[in-house]
């Protein structure tokens, strides 16, 4: 079952008018007043804390015991494709404190992409790398996380698809989130708001949630698995030598093994002779099979 979340906007935000017709115009109060209370960074950093959270207590479930230590850390491991014997693996791995995600198989992601972006929030922090995402608190204020939006009751499903149930519900809180900064982005535009520190910031948050969820996007990454699997097969297949190259070199090699018929060393035992002279017509009959 997918997951999918409702995302409820501030009452009162104007319908979209045409960029062109605010143009030298000031942005609405009201406009104005949603950019302003908007907290793009507060939400992320909330986000993390409710990812660390289900994640911790998903892989608990999954395993059915919980570790021995409050904050012990739990891992596992699953291939994504369990049908496909090279499949990469989604390793998971979650304490009380942090979450870790990587999908391990070198040849998903592109040569030499080893740049890791990280975040510092208020109270978590985030670092993205190519395969890899990690999450964490940096502080704990012994306050209870405040959900941004109603998706506090969405959790897990993990009795049907087990670890990957674990990141669809994190790809859906981060497309939840994605969309809202989409929104604030499309009525700032409209209403003329356009080069502003809300804005950019918004930009910027957005950004980081896109980075995050890229490297969940576990569709994505098998698909250009898959692409990559079907160019080098057909670079494998235009390296073979054409059927007209291979018949010329078995004609070449029969035209050789044949003069073992004429070329008599009379110094040799005729057995020897006979045994030569009858492994030549051995290889030309199995030769001449490859050429028919």
């Amino acid at each position: 079952m997918r997951t999918s979340f409702s995302i409820s906007f501030p009452d009162g935000i104007p319908s979209r008018p045409h960029p062109a017709d605010r143009a030298g115009l000031p942005a609405p109060p009201r406009v104005l007043r949603v950019l302003e209370d908007h907290r793009p960074w507060a939400i992320l950093d909330n986000m993390v804390l409710v990812i660390v959270e289900q994640t911790y207590a998903a892989l608990r479930e999954i395993l059915g015991a919980p570790p021995l230590t409050k904050d012990g850390h739990v891992e596992i491991s699953r291939p994504v494709d369990a049908a496909d014997p090279d499949s990469p693996l989604l390793c998971v791995n979650a304490s009380a404190r942090h979450c870790s995600i990587r999908l391990v198989n070198s040849s998903l992601h592109s040569g030499g992409a080893s740049s890791t972006k990280q975040y510092r929030l208020a109270r978590a922090s985030v670092s993205v790398s190519p395969g890899s995402l990690h999450v964490a608190h940096i502080a704990d204020d012994g306050s209870p996380p405040v959900e941004c939006w109603k998706c506090a009751d969405v959790r897990p499903n993990v009795s049907g698809k087990g670890l990957l149930a674990v990141l669809d519900t994190i790809r859906s809180r981060l497309d939840a989130a994605i969309r809202v900064e989409a929104k604030m982005i499309e009525m700032a535009k409209a209403s003329g708001v356009v080069k502003s520190r809300k804005v950019s910031e918004i930009v910027d948050a957005r950004m980081a949630l896109e980075r995050m969820r890229a490297e969940l996007d576990i569709d994505a990454i098998m698909r250009r698995r898959r692409q990559k699997r079907r160019r080098r097969d057909v670079q494998e297949i235009s390296c073979w030598p054409d059927a007209a190259d291979k018949a010329d070199e078995a004609e070449v090699l029969v035209k050789r093994l044949r003069t073992l018929h004429v070329s008599r060393n009379r110094c040799q035992p005729a057995a020897v002779e006979m045994v030569q002279v009858n492994d030549a017509d051995v290889l030309i009959k199995w030769l001449g099979a490859l050429l028919v």
